[in-house]
């Protein structure tokens, strides 16, 4: 499978953007189907003015003109977690792209045309259920590894094989070092996974989960993780 759904919208300033709804990877295909709205919204991790992680969602409204248009939309509300992707380009790039929420596809009764809103998530949520596992990697790896570890969980990063993925911005400076374009902090500071453990009186580890180790290295490293708009 491939893309099923696929339309296009201009927003206030005359920008054009594609919307694609995936099954498998992205193609060129997919039926044409006319879109009302979209929109994508943020939600930091906490009310804090300096929340380290921004999660975000986007929301998609279709106008359903007839039966074969509507059969495209019934595979999804009967389709497996993670299954689908909403996908927005923009210029021809990825503007943005999740999981569609199958508790958020929404249709409205009546005759023809009809709306049909479809919701999805950027994953980074779904980290809450994933507890953190050093698995094979040694016992201390640079921040950058850290954090695309985590990532590893969030199965959307084949969509970004030939773009950039991800941009590191920093606030922490190791004392006596200049900031400097040859001095990336993410691939000089290591951590440790035992950092991210806990052991109680019974001497019962406990790991934390992908989001909580996550947020744990945004705040040390003075960072903020957002989907950035392509």
């Amino acid at each position: 499978m491939s893309t099923v759904i696929k339309s296009s919208l201009v927003d206030r300033n005359n920008v054009e953007y594609t919307v694609c709804i995936d099954n498998g990877d992205p193609s060129s295909g997919g039926t044409t189907i006319r879109t009302q709205s979209a929109k994508v919204d943020y939600k930091p991790n906490s009310q804090d003015v300096d929340a380290c992680l921004l999660t975000s969602k986007a929301s998609v409204t279709f106008i359903v003109q007839n039966q074969a248009e509507r059969d495209l939309f019934q595979p999804l509300i009967e389709a497996q977690e993670l299954q689908y992707r909403l996908r927005i380009n923009k210029d021809g790039n990825i503007w943005w792209v999740g999981f569609v929420l199958l508790n958020f596809v929404e249709q409205d009764f009546g005759s023809y045309p009809y709306s049909m809103t479809i919701g999805a998530t950027d994953g980074l949520a779904r980290l809450k259920e994933i507890d953190y596992e050093q698995g094979d990697s040694p016992d201390f790896i640079s921040a950058k590894d850290h954090i695309l570890k985590i990532l590893e969980n969030v199965p959307l990063s084949g969509y970004y094989t030939s773009e950039e993925y991800i941009r590191f911005h920093s606030t922490l400076v190791p004392e006596g070092v200049t900031p400097s374009a040859s001095f990336e902090v993410y691939d000089n500071i290591r951590l440790g996974f035992k950092a991210l453990r806990t052991v109680d009186e019974q001497g019962r580890v406990k790991t934390r989960t992908c989001y909580q180790a996550l947020v744990s290295q945004l705040e040390l490293m003075g960072a903020r993780l957002m989907y950035s708009q392509g």
